[in-house]
């Protein structure tokens, strides 16, 4: 009786030891948690996870995929679509939503930030999130600078061929196709979406930029920052002066991918002007305006401006 026992107890230790090996030779890399703090000092602290694991579908409270991971169960928010695929070897960063509770009851909630499929796969798909740059070598590259790496894309649609675009994709690597130099991975989108960037602008059109932000005008490729208020002695509006003072900011252009610099405008000359290019480029105001007895948070400045061709001159200025 005991030695038919001591021989089951062995055969089950045998069978888990063999399953953690298969289990390892398909996801090879130690998960791990970092604490990381939000953009405000005062804010919470997001907890990121890295790890691997295999999805699987999950047969409850209607069927739903997750994520069994080397530390624990993981239940994605946003799992792409092309991603649920039961079995599937994945590594993964993602931020616990700690504030949140899963109406599945299952594993840790998470939001995915990067995913990418293992080696192991015969299909190499990814999801992250970056930023949109344009390359000025041969053939002009489009490419998303992203959290996993730097990948040139294939198929970036005309609406999302901005400098500066802050997206979410999913993709497919393409190892099949070649490309030279290979100076980076290719990518096959399959989704994308915007998450930032600068605002969009026309030609010709007044538009108001908060400081420390970017406009864009993409069909003349036109990148304009207002990086600064330099200075800010107009006269309170409260307060009779002898001179009426002036404002002056900092503004940077950055026109198809050249950037010709920073730039000093001024609230003295109405309105102020520079020349880049072919293009013009108009300080019209600047708000708020100083009262004496309530100063002016840095972060709070919003300038006007207007940029058109240099030769086209607005009276309804």
């Amino acid at each position: 009786m005991k030695k038919g026992l001591f021989a089951t107890l062995l055969i089950l230790c045998m069978s888990l030891f063999i399953l953690g090996c298969q289990f390892d030779m398909a996801v090879d890399t130690d998960s791990e948690i970092i604490n990381v703090k939000s953009d405000a000092d005062t804010g919470p602290v997001k907890k990121i996870i890295k790890d691997t694991g295999v999805i699987r579908y999950i047969n409850l409270e209607g069927g739903f995929y997750g994520i069994i991971g080397r530390k624990g169960n993981y239940d994605p928010v946003n799992l792409p679509r092309v991603f649920m695929q039961d079995g599937l070897a994945v590594e993964f960063t993602a931020e616990v939503l700690e504030d949140m509770a899963s109406i599945h009851m299952w594993g840790t909630l998470v939001r995915l930030i990067s995913m990418k499929t293992l080696d192991t796969t015969e299909k190499k798909l990814i999801m992250d999130e970056g930023v949109v740059h344009q390359r000025f070598i041969q053939g002009y590259p489009w490419l998303i600078e992203a959290t996993t790496g730097t990948y040139q894309i294939l198929n970036l649609p005309n609406s999302f061929q901005i400098e500066g675009l802050k997206v979410r994709f999913v993709g497919v690597i393409r190892d099949d196709i070649n490309i030279m130099p290979p100076l980076w991975p290719l990518v096959e989108i399959i989704e994308i979406e915007k998450i930032g960037g600068p605002e969009i602008i026309r030609l010709g059109e007044r538009f108001k930029l908060p400081v420390g932000q970017s406009a864009y005008e993409p069909r003349q490729k036109i990148l304009f920052t207002f990086k600064s208020v330099l200075q800010d002695s107009r006269c309170p509006s409260d307060v009779v002066c002898f001179w009426e003072g002036e404002a002056i900011i900092l503004v940077n252009v950055n026109i198809a991918g050249r950037d010709y610099g920073d730039f000093k405008m001024s609230t003295h000359v109405r309105p102020s002007v520079i020349y880049v290019g072919r293009y013009s480029i108009r300080f019209l105001d600047l708000v708020p305006y100083p009262v004496s007895t309530d100063p002016i948070d840095p972060d709070e400045y919003v300038g006007y401006f207007l940029i058109d061709f240099a030769y086209i001159i607005n009276d309804t200025l």
